[in-house]
């Protein structure tokens, strides 16, 4: 993927390849170092957590077009409709 270097540290947080050969002997490795891979797999979704979620992109998305995002209602909060009064007859 181009410029993924940009989002994640190569090796780091993600497991990159260079063809199906460097693909097979890339599997090789990390099936053997199982500590290495948790950690390089923990690494990488802790930073997507941090960076890269839906969240983070609709952010960027709406402070470039100048608009500012509100808040998500909580779908387990009071709706509007039991939030209101009831209306004696």
């Amino acid at each position: 993927m181009p410029h993924l270097e940009r989002y994640f540290e190569l090796d780091r947080e993600i497991g990159v390849y260079d063809g199906i050969d460097d693909l097979v002997e890339r599997i090789g490795y990390w099936m053997s170092h199982p500590r290495e891979r948790a950690e390089v797999a923990g690494a990488g979704y802790r930073r997507v957590l941090a960076e890269h979620t839906y969240d983070h992109r609709f952010s960027a998305i709406f402070a470039e077009l100048g608009l500012s995002r509100s808040p998500v209602p909580d779908p387990t909060g009071p709706s509007s409709a039991s939030a209101r009064p009831a209306m004696g007859g």
